[in-house]
């Protein structure tokens, strides 16, 4: 059951909320009010369209409220049960064309793609937007659609709506499938004709015998190159070794000649040195260690007399610095001639003159103490460069003591390296004489491996040859192969084919008898539940039942004008009013949706009184308050009819709006 309903921006609601019943609900106002966009928003929020938006009767920008402006977005939302679960779908569509939606079941996300949800209400609901818009929206007064069609385009759209089109359309297919099939078996006979099988097969022996031939000859070069490239590998590691050793021998000989022309630099040399005459390492050695002792005993004595003379200077410099400050002093002694120059206080002759005699006698003992200073600091500096010159010497002649040591090293150097170099030619000019590697004998093994190598060329070349040859030869074999099974794969494509067209032919038969079976049931259920709502929803006598007859190219709803059990049917179009039609339309269409849709028990009829006399309309209220709510779980009309209000058993609600203002639409419960 839909329980509610909410409409944002949708056409001309602007924000509007709705509750429904179980049974009759009733949307009842003046043309414009906005009824019929109730029912668009339901087939919306269920299928994400609806009949309008299906046959592109409308744009989005008109779905979209634009009155009196213009909105950017719309929203739809639909609340229903079912199977004692409760479900919410949200759609929401922007002016650019592009939507979103949603489902939830119990408040828990099921979907949030627009395909998706389609596919899941369709899951739910066991009907998809084309069952749902043929079997239970009616669109605005369009009740007696099917008797203002031709009779064919009727059936057509009858079978369309009772799902019998799929075994027409089956079965034109299936024709169509057999005639094609027919043409492409005629093709391929033609096709077969043309070619000579026996020739072709012949043609693929001889191939095969051409290969099995190069592959023996490929067997008998492939044995002779794997002979000829053992040969040349053995051939080739003796050939390297011999190289190896000629090598070997050439390096000897330069390495012999470097060692006899290093041994004679070398004893050039040692008798440089001995002629020169130089002493005993040890008494060299024993020499350089007094030297150092002594040098060292130089080096301290230097460094005393640097200290004492350093400290003469500096006790100079202290004593000059005290002269000078004492000199300062009297000066200024000098300058004031009644106050002392530091604390200002008044002096006498007396005691002036005794200050100023004090600070000339200290200057001039500070003289005499600067002047002794300076005396025992220049012996200082004389002791000092003394001891500088005898620690130089002393070092001179460490110098070439460390030298002469330095040459009787070198010397031992040299006798040592000669020896290891004599030893070192000794075994060279052995290991050379076990050499008998010469040139020519290089040069023999050279040429031998040489033509074998061209041997081994000359057979992997020819190998080769026969290998792109055998290749060939295949590939022609094989493409042979390939023409035989082809024709082959043709014979039993046709003789499928044949098979095919006599299974489709049975198939077509099946076809049209099971469509017969299937529209003889379905009519039969539709016309008993017409018969048993006709008398509820028929105001008069004169027409005592209803059913719907399917001839060769049409199907004629008719009434019963009398109570012979199988005379006095007659054409509802041919004998009945408007108002009639209407009723019997409305039967049929409550038959339709009862029989198509068992599951989901909603109709929607919008404007369903359209032609109903007075009488009419009265026996209808009392369908929807008596009849309609034991047939279906769910009904909705649309109706600018003030007599529906009369339905005391729906839920009603009435729509308005201001059409001159451009007015949103009001909605009141009745």
């Amino acid at each position: 059951m839909i329980d509610s309903i909410e409409l944002k921006n949708w056409k001309t609601h602007k924000d509007t909320r709705l509750k429904f019943s179980k049974g009759t609900n009733i949307l009842l106002g003046q043309m414009g009010a906005g009824k019929s966009s109730i029912m668009d928003a339901i087939s919306f929020a269920l299928f994400g369209t609806y009949p309008a938006i299906q046959h592109r009767r409308v744009a989005v920008n008109e779905i979209i409220m634009n009155r009196p402006e213009q909105q950017d977005h719309a929203r739809v939302s639909v609340d229903f049960g079912m199977d004692g679960a409760a479900y919410r779908i949200e759609r929401d569509l922007e002016l650019n064309g592009s939507t979103k939606a949603s489902i939830t079941k119990d408040g828990a996300y099921l979907q949030s793609q627009s395909q998706r949800v389609n596919e899941e209400v369709e899951r739910i609901l066991k009907v998809d937007y084309d069952l749902f818009s043929r079997a239970i929206y009616s669109e605005q007064n369009r009740l007696t659609y099917f008797l203002e069609l031709r009779p064919a385009e009727r059936k057509k759209q009858i079978d369309e709506l009772l799902g019998l089109d799929k075994f027409a359309t089956a079965q034109e297919n299936a024709t169509s499938l057999v005639n094609r099939i027919k043409d492409i078996v005629s093709e391929s006979e033609k096709a077969i004709a043309n070619f000579d099988v026996k020739k072709l097969r012949e043609q693929h022996k001889a191939l095969l015998d051409e290969v099995e031939k190069i592959a023996k000859e490929k067997e008998g070069l492939s044995r002779e190159l794997e002979l000829q490239e053992k040969k040349k590998a053995s051939l080739n590691e003796e050939l390297e070794k011999t190289k190896e050793m000629y090598n070997r021998r050439i390096s000897l000989a330069n390495e012999i000649g470097r060692l006899k022309s290093k041994i004679e630099v070398i004893e050039k040399e040692i008798e440089k040195i001995k002629k020169r005459g130089i002493a005993d390492k040890t008494s060299l050695e024993k020499t350089a260690s007094e030297k150092r002792k002594g040098l060292d005993s130089l080096v301290a004595e230097e460094k005393k007399a640097e200290e004492a003379e350093k400290k003469t200077f500096e006790e100079m410099a202290r004593l000059t610095a005290e002269k000078g400050e004492q000199q300062k002093w009297l000066a200024e002694l000098e300058k004031h001639f009644s106050k002392c120059p530091i604390c200002e206080r008044e002096l006498s002759g007396e005691i002036r003159k005794r200050i100023v005699d004090e600070k000339t006698a200290l200057i001039t003992k500070l003289e005499g103490q600067i002047k002794e200073q300076k005396n025992e600091n220049l012996k200082l500096k004389g002791k000092r460069e003394e001891a500088a010159d005898a620690v130089s010497k002393a070092k001179e002649a460490l110098t070439k003591l460390e030298m002469e040591k330095e040459t009787v090293e070198r010397l031992e150097g040299y006798v040592a390296d000669k020896g290891k170099s004599a030893k070192m030619l000794e075994e060279k000019e052995q290991e050379l004489g076990k050499i008998k590697i010469d040139e020519g004998s290089l040069d023999k093994m050279q040429k031998e491996f040489t033509q074998i190598n061209v041997r081994v060329k000359e057979l992997d070349t020819k190998l080769g040859m026969s290998e792109k040859e055998e290749k060939e030869k295949k590939a022609q074999a094989e493409e042979k192969k390939k023409e035989i099974e082809t024709i082959d794969k043709m014979h039993e494509d046709v003789k499928s084919k044949k098979n095919a067209v006599e299974s489709l032919v049975k198939f077509k038969d099946a076809l049209a008898e099971t469509q017969t079976v299937l529209r003889t049931r379905l009519i039969g259920s539709i016309n008993n539940i017409m018969q048993e709502i006709w008398p509820d929803l028929y105001p008069y006598g004169d027409y005592r039942g209803l059913l719907l007859e399917p001839t060769a190219d049409d199907y004629v709803l008719k009434v019963k004008t009398s109570l012979e059990e199988n005379n006095g049917w007659s054409d509802v179009d041919a004998i009945a009013s408007g108002g009639e039609k209407s009723v019997a339309c409305l039967a049929m269409r409550v038959a339709f949706a009862l029989v198509l849709v068992p599951n989901l028990r909603w109709i929607i009829l919008d404007e369903p009184t359209h032609n109903i006399d007075q009488q009419g309309l009265e026996k209808f209220v009392r369908a929807i308050n008596e009849v309609l709510p034991r047939l279906v779980e769910q009904v909705f009309i649309i109706t600018h009819d003030e007599m529906l209000k009369q339905a005391v058993n729906a839920k009603i609600y009435v729509l308005s709006r201001n059409k001159e203002e451009s007015g949103g639409t009001m909605v009141e419960a009745y």
